[in-house]
């Protein structure tokens, strides 16, 4: 999405930028990993089919995506290439956006990332991408709590959206 080029979404915990040709091969690795795949229902590509991907994603007016860098890594001086921790991405239907979130890599799970990550990226849609409302994708929550199995998800997402509500309300 153009909207979003050389935008960053800084949070306390998290650096969200655009993803770009230069993050591609390594999330190229990511997507090598098989329990990755499954868990994200995603299907394994060619590394030029990745770099595709990402074009199109950069184009279309319709999808949103960011690279998950961490903040604590860019911090303590490391690059984007070695600070990214996953990505997150919307789909847009007019109004109505699907949100999706990826922590890549194992040992940044379970530290609040990804609820952080939705916090960020539901007030960046609401504030830029005029989105009035999000909606419970339940093959996606399933999907989450038999690969994870559990139905946690559901909870984070009720969080985030009653802490939208409440923000919403005081501003």
């Amino acid at each position: 999405m153009r909207v979003n080029a050389g935008i960053k979404v800084i949070g306390k915990q998290v650096i969200l930028v655009p993803y770009e040709a230069c993050h591609v091969n390594k999330y190229h690795r990511w997507m090598e990993d098989a329990e990755l795949r499954q868990q994200t229902a995603s299907d394994r590509l060619t590394l030029e089919r990745e770099y595709e991907m990402q074009r199109s994603w950069r184009e279309d007016d319709d999808k949103c995506t960011f690279i998950i860098l961490s903040r604590s890594l860019i911090d303590e001086g490391y690059d984007e290439l070695s600070s990214m921790i996953g990505d997150v991405n919307l789909f847009l239907y007019e109004t109505v956006a699907e949100l999706e979130i990826m922590i890549a890599e194992r040992e940044w799970r379970g530290r609040g990332i990804a609820t952080e990550c939705i916090r960020l990226m539901i007030r960046y849609a609401f504030e830029h991408l005029h989105i009035e409302r999000f909606e419970e994708q339940s093959f996606n929550i399933n999907l989450f709590g038999v690969f994870l199995g559990c139905n946690s998800f559901l909870v984070v997402v009720e969080g985030v959206l009653m802490q939208i509500d409440n923000w919403a309300a005081c501003n």
